[in-house]
């Protein structure tokens, strides 16, 4: 017999496989229609999540340029930034802030969110050789910064890109030089900052993959 279509059926699913899709008419013939549905991971590439500036300069972000996708960008408190659309947001903060950029890939369909945080540096604003090794880190993470002299205190602090855990630690100031014991902090991508008598001086992206 014929089969009649009265309107679209519609079958949604948040699992990987092989569907199959039976119709039936009155007079009891069947008709079938298989498709698999596979989960696409859309990831597009970026700068450093963490952009680190002195107050008065302008913060570049970027993300992977396609002429397949769609991009908005939005600021901390879920605001839409009308106009940028483009793969980058260049911006002059006031205050240190956080943005995030929706990719749309037009081909699939499929989303993605990029985070970021500009981080702006109180005067004086030091422009300095800080490095943090081995990074990605385990268990240790050594930070070196021979060109930070003449400071009373220094500290270290680990602050979760999520906004959550914060982790401090106290350095040498005069070993130029120093290493922390990470082994406890949970696993995940922090904001390493380097803070010289109660005065950031840079802060720079830190994945711990030990821990919790």
């Amino acid at each position: 017999g014929d089969f009649l279509a009265y309107g679209v059926h519609e079958v949604t699913t948040d699992e990987e496989g092989t569907y199959t899709i039976t119709a039936s008419n009155e007079a009891g013939c069947e008709a079938t229609a298989t498709t698999e549905v596979v989960e696409v991971n859309f990831r597009v590439r970026t700068t450093s999540p963490i952009v680190s500036i002195c107050p008065g300069d302008s913060a570049t972000m970027t993300v992977q340029c396609d002429t397949d996708y769609v991009y908005q960008w939005y600021d901390e408190d879920d605001n839409i930034l009308f106009g940028e659309t483009a793969c980058s947001l260049t911006v002059t903060p006031s205050t240190s802030g956080a943005y995030y950029v929706v990719v749309t890939d037009l081909v699939t369909g499929c989303t993605t969110t990029e985070r970021f945080r500009v981080i702006i540096r109180p005067f004086p604003c030091w422009d300095i050789f800080v490095e943090f090794a081995p990074n990605p880190a385990n268990s240790e993470l050594n930070i070196y910064y021979p060109d930070l002299r003449g400071v009373s205190k220094l500290t270290f602090e680990l602050q979760s890109m999520n906004g959550g855990q914060t982790y401090k630690y106290d350095l040498d100031a005069e070993a130029l030089q120093g290493q922390v014991d990470v082994s406890t902090a949970r696993r995940g991508v922090y904001a390493g900052t380097l803070i010289a008598d109660g005065v950031p001086v840079v802060t720079q992206k830190v994945i711990l993959n030990g821990g919790n």
